[in-house]
């Protein structure tokens, strides 16, 4: 009897500590996902982080296929793993940021319901194949493993010698297996997190009834992603991504751009720690709020990348490093590509500044050891995807527009309705409720039709001069050593755009394209092809570059009707 305890007690503590082992050599996984299943208190990630250790010990080394992809020991678990970072990443696009029409986050559409929803994808993500368990035969001697009954990990610290056979005609029958081990591994706990409508649309996840309402398309997208490509640790110790080839071997290749995102964000955050940047205080350079923080443009970063160069030897411009960035979805731009915003800081104690920023996702920035939320209000003075102002103001005049009853048909109405026992209010207000309604729907009807009409290239362009000028970017004067500046021909006044430099000069302001790509000298002329198109320029043999004399200099340049912008 004392015996048999000690034994069990054993074996406890083995499958433990492979479990810990594994999870530690998977580490890099782990870390993604912490980062991308953020919730009050951690809690969705505390919860996960046991799901997986139950997940281990049932699928232990088991390869996700044959002789295709992941077909090594733990081949299903990395896959599995991938597939979760892969969805993750996909519906935070789709549970993206939203703003009110005064270019406000709406926090509370960001919170409702969120981290329950990127916690079902994180479930649904993780066994999508784990039906696979039953495409195998595990055996030592007469002796077989149970996938219903049993734990591989378990199974395998009895019998290490154990062989593993495919079963022949198994294709795609593991899609309608992987609901079997949900239910085995998932405990209640896990449901009561989810909530009953989670839970039930999980359930319908896996059986895919209705692909547009589920996780389906996303789940089959992330798996794909995994098959494809090898998901790599951006660890110092790991700089190299490795690819196995078909004998085995490993061959490296760099990755610059992943190392230098991990290491500017890392050298953010160190200067953080040190005090060098303050938080959510007046004089401070980071503002942070629920998904988003506000850091202080160029400031913070130009300190970043000094501190980068001299701590991790990395080095880059800071254009390279606002375009990477960007490219890997760390910071919010809006439809225009621009990156930098000017935002109104609004302090509790009334005091009011206006800086430049960039806006940097929380879920890349903090982890889940994010700081207190700013206490005052942060207002955004030119995003351009949330400039509604315009729309607002049509809407309400095309109210004004629609037609009202005619007076003759109601008169006719309450003759007709004299002899009834019911009073006219009635049908009246009915009528009016009708109206309203009506109105109602051709209101949101027109304002989703303009918010599907995609911006030419130009109306972009003269938004973004706009924003910029309301903004004080730029500081129109007749100085034509400026890249941009007033000048006057014929008695018209125009804003000169300096032909490349003045471009140059937007884009850097607000990331319109990225200065410091090979295709600029492209993106400058595919903007001033637009603008030949759009009559807010001055058009010379149907070009808008044209060529200006001011105080015997001859100036390239495209200039745009003073009208246009003001």
């Amino acid at each position: 009897m004392i015996f048999s305890f000690f034994k069990n007690k054993n074996q406890k503590n083995d499958i433990e500590t492979s479990i810990n082992e594994i999870i530690a050599s998977h580490e890099q996984f782990f870390v993604k996902i912490d980062n991308l299943l953020p919730s009050y208190k951690d809690v969705a990630y505390k919860l996960f982080y046991d799901v997986i250790r139950r997940f281990i010990r049932k699928i232990y080394d088991a390869p996700a296929s044959e002789k295709h992809h992941h077909s090594e020991p733990f081949g299903l678990l990395k896959h599995s793993l991938e597939t979760v970072i892969h969805a993750l990443i996909e519906q935070h696009k789709i549970l993206e940021l939203k703003y009110d029409t005064h270019g406000n986050l709406d926090s509370q559409f960001n919170l409702k319901n969120k981290e329950r929803v990127l916690y079902r994808t994180a479930i649904s993500a993780l066994f999508h194949d784990a039906g696979k368990m039953f495409d195998f035969i595990i055996r030592d001697g007469n002796v077989v493993f149970d996938p219903l009954e049993d734990n591989l990990l378990d199974f395998k610290l009895k019998y290490p010698n154990c062989e593993l056979i495919w079963k022949p005609n198994r294709t795609k029958k593991h899609e309608k297996r992987n609901i079997i081990l949900l239910f085995d591994i998932l405990t209640q706990q896990d449901r009561k997190y989810l909530s009953a409508v989670n839970f039930l649309q999980l359930i319908d996840d896996f059986f895919g009834y209705d692909p547009k309402d589920t996780l389906q398309e996303l789940i089959k997208e992330a798996d794909i992603r995994s098959v494809t490509k090898t998901f790599t640790s951006t660890s110092k110790k790991e700089e190299k991504v490795t690819k196995q080839t078909e004998k085995g071997n490993y061959i490296q290749e760099e990755d610059e751009t992943i190392l230098l995102t991990n290491y500017f964000l890392k050298s953010l955050q160190d200067l953080v720690n040190q005090n060098t940047f303050a938080i959510n205080r007046l004089g401070g350079q980071l503002f942070v709020l629920d998904t988003v923080t506000f850091v202080v443009n160029p400031l913070v970063i130009e300190k970043s990348l000094v501190y980068m160069r001299k701590k991790y030897n990395y080095k880059t411009t800071k254009n390279h490093i606002i375009s990477i960035l960007k490219d890997k979805n760390v910071i919010i731009s809006d439809e225009s590509g621009k990156t930098f915003f000017h935002a109104d800081i609004l302090f509790p104690n009334g005091k009011k500044i206006t800086l430049n920023f960039i806006i940097i996702k929380n879920k890349f920035l903090w982890g889940c050891s994010k700081p207190e939320n700013f206490a005052g209000e942060i207002k955004l003075k030119d995003f351009i995807s949330i400039d509604m102002d315009e729309e607002v103001k049509e809407t309400e005049s095309e109210k004004t527009k629609l037609p009202e009853t005619p007076k003759q048909e109601t008169k006719q109405e309450n003759q007709s309705d004299k002899n009834t026992t019911s009073s006219n209010d009635e049908p009246k207000e009915n009528n009016q409720i009708q109206e309203q309604e009506q109105k109602h729907e051709q209101e949101n009807t027109s304002a989703k039709q303009k918010q599907k009409k995609k911006l030419p290239l130009y109306e972009k362009l003269i938004l973004t001069l706009k924003n910029m000028i309301k903004g004080n970017v730029i500081e129109l004067t007749t100085n034509s050593e400026q890249p941009i500046f007033i000048t006057t021909i014929n008695k018209q006044k125009y804003i000169a755009i300096k032909y490349p430099q003045g471009f140059d000069f937007i884009a850097e302001k607000t990331g319109f394209y990225d200065v410091s790509s090979p295709d600029r000298k492209k993106e400058i002329e595919r903007i001033c092809n637009s603008l030949n198109n759009s009559n807010y320029v001055l058009l010379v043999d149907k070009r808008c570059v044209v060529n200006i004399e001011i105080k015997g200099r001859i100036i390239k340049s495209v200039l745009v009707y003073s009208s246009v912008l003001f």
